[in-house]
């Protein structure tokens, strides 16, 4: 179960890229990715059979069932939130069995196993920043994994999805910020280069601009202004510094200690859980897990944003 729990947290993680491509899984090179991934969820589903015949029972045949559906959805290019949904549920389910067994083995023999990670097992997500080295994240350990509640393991599929796949962009500027001087001699190689931060907000931002589909409260008009302000004002490669002059770890905690208020976005880089941002601010006031807004959740979702510090800041009034 544990293997499989692992299989299928990579699967998530190809699929949430895929779905990120500006196509999808509709068609073309996303169409034939689907299929490969629909493969593997198919074998992971086969894996679950066999061990229905065993030991696992009738528990792994329901799993099974679960990933055939997927591998099903996957071949006939239905790739959505709510096929990611399912599969992060039965990534949640698969490593939630392999706990249960390995206890149940455990028990059987007359030893005692913890249901949480103590001590050194407890997981802060962390990474390195360091000009002349890769920007880096180091993914739980297995050990780790099995002591995260739901929304971290979620987070930490989030987080290293992004450094797998999203951090491109931030490597460069980090290490040669100057190198760029491109972005700010091109409109369009100006607007390539704010437009593909993540892999989410791409995605919508093409769907915005070919097929009409509505993004937040954003226009088209809206992100050709947010370019045009970096062109107008010559911002481009300066604004890309902060990246070489910022010596911190990305994401890891810096134990703020004035009063902080977090709204967790759902399609933001990593939506923080709760038990991860009280450990990097002692002093949180407020916390709240909204249903949408992103990485600019300020301009995608003005309103909303407006009536979150507005609730996280009113008892300071």
């Amino acid at each position: 179960m544990q293997e499989m729990a692992q299989k299928q947290g990579q699967i998530n993680s190809k699929a949430q890229g895929l779905m990120g491509m500006p196509n999808g899984a509709s068609g073309g090179e996303g169409q034939s990715m689907a299929r490969a991934l629909a493969r593997q969820q198919r074998s992971i589903a086969d894996q679950l059979e066999d061990a229905g015949d065993g030991a696992g029972g009738d528990r792994a045949a329901q799993l099974a069932r679960e990933a055939r559906q997927l591998a099903d959805a996957l071949d006939n290019g239905r790739l959505d939130g709510t096929t990611l949904a399912r599969q992060q549920q039965l990534f949640r389910r698969l490593l939630d069995a392999g706990r249960s067994l390995e206890k149940e083995e455990r028990d059987d023999s007359g030893k005692r196993e913890a249901t949480t990670a103590k001590g050194d097992e407890t997981f802060t997500p962390t990474g390195t920043v360091d000009p002349k080295a890769a920007i880096k994240f180091r993914p739980p350990t297995w050990q780790e994994l099995r002591g995260l509640s739901a929304d971290e393991r979620r987070a930490c599929e989030q987080l290293d999805f992004f450094y797998k796949h999203g951090v491109g962009y931030a490597q460069e500027m980090a290490s040669r910020p100057q190198t760029i001087y491109g972005i700010g001699d091109s409109p369009v190689g100006l607007a390539a280069w704010l437009l593909d931060h993540d892999a989410g907000s791409y995605a919508r931002i093409s769907r915005l601009f070919v097929n009409g589909e509505s993004y937040g409260d954003l226009t088209r008009d809206d992100i050709l202004d947010n370019v045009t302000l970096y062109w107008l004002t010559n911002t481009t490669v300066s604004s890309a510094r902060i990246y070489w002059e910022n010596k911190f770890a990305f994401f890891a905690p810096k134990h703020v200690a004035i009063p902080v208020a977090v709204s967790a976005f759902p399609d933001e880089v990593y939506q923080v859980p709760r038990s991860w941002a009280e450990r990097a601010y002692p002093n949180l006031i407020y916390y709240n897990k909204l249903d949408k807004g992103g990485h600019f959740a300020a301009w995608e979702e003005p309103e909303l944003f407006a009536a979150e510090v507005r609730a996280a800041f009113k008892p300071l009034r």
